[in-house]
Formats: structure tokens, sequence, C-alpha cells
């Protein structure tokens, strides 16, 4: 994913908020951070330790991610990715940081990764969020933020747009929700990581569905994760064949994907995140 920079970072008088808000002094992308978050102190929950500028950090680079996801499509699920909750973004709030904190050898962003670990992902910690755990683990697991980035360059390939897919009657830019749209989010992340294994019940057991009480709960289904997964695979690889697959990635990126599959791959067209099993590409779990 190509982020459209620059992204405008206003720092205003202390307000207490912070946003991803859009265009802003004749850019397209702004994020906006209440002023006093540069100049207080956190400590960390776990061991006490105070992080000079940690909601400066945070905040910036929360809204940011906010910004780079939405640059590839709105609509994220509003349960278990940011708006009503925010676990993608908390995730990766810690794990950029502490990047960053290494390569530069900052200790103060490694204290404040740390941090914001504890407030997050210690299930010994009152705030503990198993979704921010999940995607935690699947960081460690998976590969990190290649795994992640190869998510959201399939999503851009197919030019999926979660408000299509999600089929949520009552869709608003900061609400959508629907076991649907996180079968299709949990696919192409599956496809990103390249996993083998069938990861519908790691996203389920960590609340995917039930953690959001606001929301009417639903279950996913194993099923339509490996249905979109293979829809995905068999389009690439009749495309990378030469066939015309615009109809049934029409019918992918509207939802449909039951009525997506298409044949005419070859095994040197099916790309690395599927397998060719002999006769078709299809996800590898």
């Amino acid at each position: 994913m190509q982020p459209s920079l620059p992204i405008v970072v206003e720092v205003t008088t202390p307000t207490g908020g912070a946003c991803d808000c859009g265009p802003k002094f004749g850019e397209q992308q702004s994020v906006v951070i209440t002023g006093d978050a540069y100049s207080s102190t956190f400590n960390n929950p776990q061991n006490g330790q105070a992080v000079p500028g940690f909601w400066g950090y945070l905040l910036t680079l929360h809204e940011t991610i906010n910004t780079f996801t939405g640059q590839v499509s709105g609509g994220w699920p509003t349960d278990w990715w940011a708006d009503h909750r925010s676990p993608f973004p908390n995730a990766m709030d810690e794990q950029v940081m502490k990047f960053i904190g290494t390569q530069q050898n900052n200790q103060t962003l490694i204290n404040a990764a740390a941090a914001q670990h504890e407030r997050f992902a210690d299930p010994s910690i009152s705030g503990f969020d198993s979704e921010v755990a999940m995607f935690d683990n699947f960081f460690n697991q998976f590969g990190g933020f290649p795994a992640y980035s190869k998510f959201f360059q399939l999503v851009e390939q197919d030019k999926i747009s979660w408000p299509s897919v999600s089929q949520d009657p009552n869709f608003t830019g900061d609400d959508d929700y629907s076991a649907l749209l996180s079968e299709y989010v949990a696919a192409y992340l599956s496809l990103g990581f390249g996993t083998t294994s069938d990861q519908t019940v790691a996203f389920a057991n960590d609340g995917v569905g039930t953690l959001d009480t606001t929301e009417t709960p639903y279950t996913m289904t194993s099923s339509a994760v490996l249905g979109i997964g293979n829809a995905h695979c068999s389009i690439r690889a009749a495309s990378g064949a030469g066939v015309n697959v615009s109809s049934q990635l029409a019918q992918l990126q509207s939802g449909n994907f039951q009525n997506a599959m298409v044949s005419g791959g070859t095994q040197a067209t099916c790309p690395s995140e599927c397998s060719w099993t002999g006769s078709a590409c299809v996800a590898k779990w």
C-alpha cells in the first residue's frame, strides 16, 4: 500500500481529543491531536514506569494508522477493528513504537510500546482486550508487518470495499458490521498471512462477533471464510491465464462470493498466497 502523503498533524490547544479528520490545510489527510498529549506522562500499569509524552506518541500514531487503513477502504468492522472499538490500531501502536524505538535506540519509545502492551495485551491487567492480543499474536505468528502489508495489498488488488461486501442495512460511516464483513476481513487476513490452517475459530475465541456488546452478536463460519479465499484464488489464477474475470470479480466485490468462482487458472498463474491442487487454485487452509 502506498499511502497518500503528506499527512498533516494539527496540534491544538488542549481539548482532550484526537481524530482522523480528513482534508485540512489544503492536504487530503490530517490528524488532529490535543496539545497536552505531548507534555503529559503516563505510568506503565504493570511496573509504574513513567513514560513522558506517551499520549503524544500514541495518539498521533493511532490516528495515522486509521488514516492509512481508511485509504485502503472505509467501513472497517466497527465491532473489532476501529471506531466502536480499536483493537487493530491499538495493537499496531505497540508494534510500530517498538520497531522504531529499537531501530533508533530510543528507550522512551520502547518504554511507550511496553506501556501500550500492558494497557491492552496483558491478561493480568484489568484493561485486557482479547482482540488486541489476537492482532499481536497474528503479528508474531505470521511474520509481522510484511504479513499485514500483504493483506492490505490483496484487498487493494481486488478493489474490495467493505461497505459493499458487508451488506449491512444499517451502514453509516462509523457503523459497519456483519458476519459477512468479518468473514471477508478474516479471509483476506488469512490470505495475507499465508496460513495453512483455518483461523476462524481463533477469531471467534478472541471475541469477533460477541465482544462488542453494542451490536447484535453474530457467528462467523469457516465455510464462508474458505469460500471467499477460494474465490480470490480462482479469480487471480484465471486472470493471470488471460481469462476475463470481470463478472466474477464484481460478484466477489459485492459480497456474493458464492458466485465468484472461475475456472481457467494454471499452476503457473496461481498466486503465492494460494495453493494449486492439481486442477484448481484455492486457499491454503
